[in-house]
């Protein structure tokens, strides 16, 4: 399961401001990944300011709008999901490669589902 350990991707970090600053940006991330995996499809500002035990200025000072923090933990899922999605296919057989594969997708579908919920469903700008 995603949780707010995503936060501490390379993505939640790109700010070039000071080591405070980015820890904020990580706890917005966090905080938003936790309030989506939680079941909350469209998370507020407020919310993930509560979340993350920041302010609501806070949380706009870090994320031009809640677009920028969607693709922020966007980018820390893929962050967390890519590497299972490339590693080799194990099994003797084809068959056994096949139950691999579909249980790898399993796992990967279960994991991303509230996120892309979230994305499709409650995100600003969603199409």
């Amino acid at each position: 399961m995603i949780t707010s350990d995503l936060s501490k991707s390379p993505t939640a970090n790109t700010s070039p401001q000071d080591g405070r600053s980015n820890r904020s940006r990580a706890l917005g991330v966090g905080a938003m990944i936790d309030l989506v995996a939680g079941g909350e499809v469209a998370p507020t500002a407020a919310q993930v300011a509560e979340a993350g035990g920041m302010g609501l200025r806070s949380v706009f000072r870090h994320f031009e709008d809640m677009d920028a923090l969607y693709r922020e933990m966007t980018e820390a899922i893929e962050v967390e999901v890519l590497p299972l999605m490339l590693r080799s296919l194990e099994g003797a057989s084809w068959k056994e490669r096949l139950l691999t594969l579909a249980e790898r997708r399993a796992r990967i579908f279960e994991t991303i589902m509230p996120f892309r919920i979230s994305a499709t469903s409650g995100a600003p700008n969603a199409n």
